[in-house]
């Protein structure tokens, strides 16, 4: 029995009880949680927790609550056929207000393949619930890669970035279609542009390093540049870490001073402080759309404080009227906001909206 008929079939049974009077039809015990403790520790890689909630404590039934919102979501997006990051899970879940942490959200991940493995009696890791972890950096888009075995086109095929540098910068391309060359700063990003199928949308190269930037990553980036002769664009999530990042990519990395591996012409295109006071202000020339609320955002930390202080002593914020401006107007809000947050704003919103700011800084 797949994960999808799983939820169906436990989702059905709760039901039937629940019409039948039963008190704890939506209980969620695990009868023989110990025999798979061993199981579940090695398929999810962390301790097994128990997800029996009885009784009428709040704790238990927020966990419980929890554990069906989990379920659900897990099964509509099975359903679609798609595959998402762990983080772009909690972003989903987030705006419900019964999450207080991603922490949470894993946790009721990994119960729920434990409820399954016992509803079935078969194992049921993360990725048969549709659920895969990021790797270290992909690259996808409309190019062919030129191998041994003959041309590779990518498309919505995904290409491994390997973590020699060396290799990345002997990378060959037979063909390309693409018109940029687009970084993202997260898997998770990463992964929604492509079951979007952005590349399609936008012709381009997308690639993102899962976070900040390898030495790979970054030859990578600045090999593709050259040997296609395409402009090329960094999207970031608003925060001083996001415009750290940025300029990683742009002027290196200040670990690895000589490294040369950086791409000077990159531009940012975003998230700035304009992006964000339009996105929670509605308007009058769009009455219908979307705003973002409140608890989108993160609070400012002491560590993000000590960020933005050092990129206003860099030269290459002090000096630049933009990037000073940005990083002052962060510390003034004190609030950050993480790219796949926009997803709460449409299905289509985040892909059009990356595809309008790459054209308009292009042009």
């Amino acid at each position: 029995m797949s994960a999808q008929l799983a939820i169906s079939s436990l989702t059905a049974s709760a039901r039937t009880r629940l019409a039948a009077g039963d008190a704890r039809a939506m209980d969620l015990s695990l009868s023989r949680v110990d025999a798979h403790a061993a199981q579940i520790m090695q398929l999810t890689g962390r301790t097994a927790h128990r997800p029996s909630v009885r009784g009428v404590a709040h704790e238990q039934l927020r966990r419980l609550a929890q554990l069906w919102l989990v379920l659900a979501a897990l099964y509509r997006n099975l359903v679609s056929g798609k595959k998402l990051a762990q983080r772009e899970l909690w972003y989903r879940l987030k705006p419900l207000g019964i999450f207080t942490s991603p922490q949470q959200v894993y946790d009721r991940v990994s119960e729920s393949g434990a409820i399954i493995a016992e509803w079935t009696g078969k194992a049921c890791p993360r990725e048969s619930l549709g659920v895969i972890a990021a790797p270290r950096g992909s690259m996808t888009g409309t190019v062919s890669l030129a191998t041994p075995d003959g041309p590779r086109q990518l498309d919505d095929a995904v290409y491994a970035i390997p973590g020699d540098p060396e290799e990345c910068s002997r990378l060959r391309f037979a063909s390309s279609r693409a018109r940029y060359v687009v970084v993202v700063e997260k898997d998770t990003v990463f992964t929604r542009l492509l079951d979007d199928r952005f590349t399609r949308l936008l012709p381009c190269l997308l690639i993102t390093a899962c976070g900040y930037p390898s030495l790979a990553v970054r030859a990578l980036v600045q090999h593709v540049v050259k040997a296609l002769a395409l402009p090329c664009v960094v999207l970031t999530d608003y925060n001083p870490h996001g415009m750290a990042l940025m300029l990683c990519y742009k002027h290196g990395s200040a670990t690895f001073a000589m490294d040369g591996y950086c791409c000077p012409e990159l531009k940012w295109v975003g998230l700035h402080t304009a992006d964000v006071q339009l996105l929670e202000t509605p308007t009058a020339e769009t009455p219908g759309r979307s705003v973002l609320a409140a608890t989108s955002f993160q609070p400012y930390s002491d560590r993000d404080g000590a960020i933005v202080d050092g990129l206003l002593r860099n030269p290459v914020v002090a000096n630049n009227e933009q990037l000073r401006y940005e990083a002052e107007a962060m510390r003034a809000d004190r609030r950050k906001l993480e790219l796949e947050a926009l997803h709460a704003l449409g299905p289509e919103f985040f892909a059009y909206f990356l595809r309008d700011k790459i054209i308009s800084s292009c042009a």
